[in-house]
């Protein structure tokens, strides 16, 4: 999620080459990212399929 901090959105082929560097899978990253983001405040923080738009103010609080 840091490397998403930079990002308004991201598209789906950079998502996809950012988590194959920890060999994951793109779809089951966005699901467990989502996951995280729906336990701490009831919404998503990646929507979208390309571009994948991110949710600033939640990531930030995700963050901290």
């Amino acid at each position: 999620m840091r490397a998403l901090t930079a990002a308004e959105q991201i598209s789906r082929g950079q998502f996809e080459q950012l988590v194959a560097r920890w060999n994951l899978l793109p779809d089951g990253a966005l699901d467990r990212i989502n996951e995280a983001a729906y336990e701490l405040a009831g919404e998503p923080l990646l929507e979208g399929d390309d571009p994948i738009r991110v949710d600033r103010d939640l990531l930030g609080e995700m963050l901290t």
